[in-house]
C-alpha cells in the first residue's frame, strides 16, 4: 500500500508541476534568479580616481555585476562585468578622470535575462583650493602625495594636472602670468571611428573632415561647430601642462544635443611643438531612450587652419 501510494505521490505528472511551480518562485533556474543590487558611496576619491561601491543581495543563482558612470544619469561608461555567485558588497576602481568633476554612477547586475540597477548617487574629484592670506605678504605650500591631497596657498597661480593620469597625481604650479600656447581659431577636424557599440555599430571608421571653432581664456578653451546641424552647440575643457614630457595636453568634455538623443564625449588631445596640430582619442557615448550606444571611441587628427 505505501508503495502504491509513493508511485502515486512521485508520478511523472507530480514531478512536473513541482518544478513548474519551484522555477515559477524563482528557486529552481537562473532565469527567475531573485536579486538585487545596490549603489553605495563612492571612496577613495582623487583627483583622477575613484573607487565605486555596491552590494548585491541575491537568494540563489549567480549574476554578473559592474557599474555605470558618466558626466550625468544617462552614464556612457561602463566598468568591466564580474561573475559572482554569492551575494555582498563588491567595488571596482575606476580612473582618468577629470580634475574637479561631478560624476553621476550606479551599480548594475544582470543575470540570463534580467538586468537591474541601484539608484543613482554622485562623487565629485578631488580639486585644488586656492586661499590668500589677508594678514600676511608671504605665502605657504602643502602637500601630501600620499594622500592625494594638495592644498595649495599661493596668490595669482594655477594648478595643472599632469597627463596622462599617473600613480600619484603630478601637478604645475604655473603663474598665470606665464606662456600658454595659443590656440583659438578654427581647426579642422578628421576623426575616425574606432569602436562603436550598440545602435551605432557599423559606424566604424573615417568620417568627413569638418572644420571646428575653438575659442580661448587662459586655460579654459571651448570647442564648437562640430554638429552642422547646431553649429552653436559647444563643450568646454582645458589646456594643461604634462610636466613629465613637457608638452601640452588639450581635453574637452560634455553632453549635447544630436540625432533626437544625447551624445557624452570626452577628449584627450596632445598639443605638437609647434601649437598647429594635435592628435589624441575621444571616449563617446549616444542615447535615445531604449537606444544606446556605449563605450564607443574615436582617434583624432587636428590641424590648425591659417
Amino acid at each position: 500500500m505505501k508503495s502504491t501510494m509513493l508511485n502515486r505521490m512521485v508520478s511523472p505528472v507530480s514531478i512536473s508541476l513541482f518544478i513548474i511551480i519551484v522555477a515559477a518562485m524563482g528557486i529552481a533556474s537562473t532565469c527567475g534568479v531573485d536579486y538585487r543590487v545596490e549603489t553605495d558611496n563612492a571612496s577613495g576619491i582623487t583627483t583622477d580616481a575613484a573607487t565605486l561601491n555596491g552590494n548585491l543581495i541575491i537568494d540563489t543563482g549567480t549574476v554578473n555585476v559592474s557599474f555605470e558612470y558618466g558626466f550625468d544619469d544617462s552614464y556612457g561608461f561602463s566598468t568591466a562585468e564580474v561573475y559572482k555567485g554569492v551575494g555582498g558588497s563588491y567595488s571596482t576602481q575606476i580612473t582618468e578622470l577629470s580634475l574637479d568633476t561631478l560624476y553621476h554612477f550606479r551599480a548594475k547586475a544582470r543575470g540570463d535575462q534580467t538586468t537591474r540597477f541601484g539608484v543613482d548617487k554622485t562623487f565629485k574629484t578631488s580639486g585644488v583650493t586656492t586661499e590668500h592670506n589677508n594678514t600676511s605678504s608671504s605665502t605657504t605650500t602643502t602637500s601630501s602625495t600620499a594622500a592625494s591631497t594638495h592644498a595649495i596657498t599661493q596668490a595669482s597661480t594655477t594648478i595643472m594636472p599632469a597627463y596622462p593620469p599617473t600613480t600619484q597625481p603630478v601637478y604645475t604650479i604655473v603663474p598665470t602670468h606665464v606662456f600658454i600656447p595659443d590656440i583659438a581659431g578654427e581647426w579642422q577636424w578628421n576623426l575616425t571611428v574606432t569602436v562603436a557599440n550598440g545602435a551605432c555599430a557599423g559606424e566604424e571608421g573615417p568620417q568627413a573632415p569638418y572644420t571646428v571653432q575653438i575659442t580661448e581664456n587662459g586655460e579654459d578653451v571651448t570647442i564648437s561647430g562640430f554638429l552642422a546641424s547646431n553649429p552653436s552647440t559647444s563643450i568646454s575643457g582645458k589646456i594643461m601642462l604634462d610636466n613629465t614630457i613637457d608638452k601640452w595636453v588639450v581635453t574637452f568634455s560634455g553632453s549635447y544635443a544630436e540625432d533626437g538623443g544625447t551624445t557624452t564625449t570626452n577628449y584627450r588631445l596632445l598639443l605638437n611643438n609647434t601649437y598647429d596640430t594635435m592628435t589624441g582619442d575621444e571616449a563617446w557615448s549616444w542615447a535615445l531612450g531604449t537606444l544606446t550606444c556605449k563605450d564607443c571611441k574615436s582617434t583624432v587628427v587636428a590641424n590648425k587652419l591659417p
